[in-house]
């Protein structure tokens, strides 16, 4: 069965489809994880990170809670791009989980004066201490954070992380986004260019647009 032939939609179909994709063992398979040293570049980070930080963003201007993990995502992934752009990799058995205030740290301690300036800012350690605790929360039912800690005004939020990937793009030496066919969210953008209400949420008072 073709995958075109789920465009009606139909219970059957689909559910067709997936029992005969199941039997050809289409779906993606186990593999073994070797993280410890990354060799990606630092502008592959970023992008990456440009990806969740948009999807967040469209997200957080519809209210939808799950921004803050995107969020949290996108700020470690700019962080662990800063330390390969220093350092030319990363250790993942060192930098592997998500504690955002860590990576900050590492990134203080190996920038410039110049560099120190933007990453040791209050400006900047309020957007990554902010977002830290978002890796769980968000996620699951249950989390070790109060409510009272994570209270949040949306969807002005969403200026928070503006800043912080402005800020970060010129550390990283990344030409400023200045058009919708900069960015690719992981799949291709013909979807969000061609949708002015996901654009405009994109957009809408964004420091990385203008």
């Amino acid at each position: 069965m073709e995958v075109k032939d789920l465009e009606s939609s139909d219970y059957n179909s689909i559910k067709k489809f997936c029992e005969e994709s199941f039997d050809l063992n289409q779906y993606p398979k186990k593999y073994k994880k070797n993280f410890k040293v990354s060799k990606a570049s630092f502008a592959e980070y970023a992008e990456k990170g440009t990806d969740l930080y948009f999807a967040g963003r469209i997200l957080c201007r519809m209210g939808v809670q799950f921004f803050l993990f995107l969020f949290q995502q996108a700020i470690e992934l700019y962080l662990k791009a800063f330390l390969i752009f220093k350092n030319g990799s990363i250790d993942f058995k060192k930098f592997g989980h998500h504690d955002l205030r860590k990576l900050l740290d590492e990134c203080i301690k190996i920038s410039t004066d110049a560099e120190k300036a933007v990453l040791d800012s209050n400006h900047i350690k309020f957007v990554v201490y902010k977002f830290d605790p978002f890796n769980e929360f968000s996620r699951y039912p249950e989390s070790k954070h109060g409510p009272g800690e994570v209270m949040l005004f949306m969807p002005e939020e969403r200026a928070f992380l503006d800043i912080f990937i402005f800020e970060m793009r010129k550390l990283l030496n990344l030409p400023q986004i200045k058009d919708a066919k900069d960015f690719g969210l992981g799949f291709g953008n013909g979807f969000i260019i061609d949708n002015p209400i996901l654009l405009q949420f994109l957009k809408e008072k964004n420091i990385n647009f203008i």
